[in-house]
Formats: structure tokens, sequence, C-alpha cells
């Protein structure tokens, strides 16, 4: 009680002169990603993206069997009968 007295005396000041800071408020307008999509939507013309993705769900597929094996050999090896 006695040391949450002297915080609320110590911050007081602070608390006064963050009160008289006025409001901020940020709005992001509706049309700010109409260039980022009609970006994309050029790529999407001129990268074959629809044949390139099953090389990349193939390739991070093989990436995580490659982790969860990494894991299964790292937990195997701190039981005792299993280690290498």
């Amino acid at each position: 009680m006695i040391t949450d007295f002297i915080f609320s005396v110590l911050t007081a000041p602070l608390h006064l002169l963050l009160n008289l800071l006025p409001a901020v408020s940020i709005a992001i307008p509706n049309n700010v990603f109409t260039g980022f999509n009609s970006i994309l939507g050029m790529l999407g013309f001129i990268f074959p993206v629809a044949g390139l993705l099953p090389i990349l769900a193939i390739s991070l597929s093989i990436k995580g069997f490659h982790i969860i094996w990494a894991l299964i050999i790292r937990v195997k090896s701190f039981i005792p009968t299993m280690g290498s």
C-alpha cells in the first residue's frame, strides 16, 4: 500500500503530461492496396504461378519432412536405450 502510494506520487506528473496530449486516430483509406493488387495481377500474367505451385508444394513438404525427421532423431538420441 505504501509502495503503491509512492509510485502513484512519482508517476502523477507523467500522467498529467500524457493527459494533455491530443488523441491520435489512424485511418487507412480503402483504396491503399489497389496498386499492390494491380502489380500482383501483372506478375500473374508474366510468371506461370499455376505451373510452379506444385513444385513449391513438393519442395515445402520435403523440407517439412526433413525438419520433422531431424526432431525425431534429436528426441530419440535423448532416450537411453535408443540413442546412437
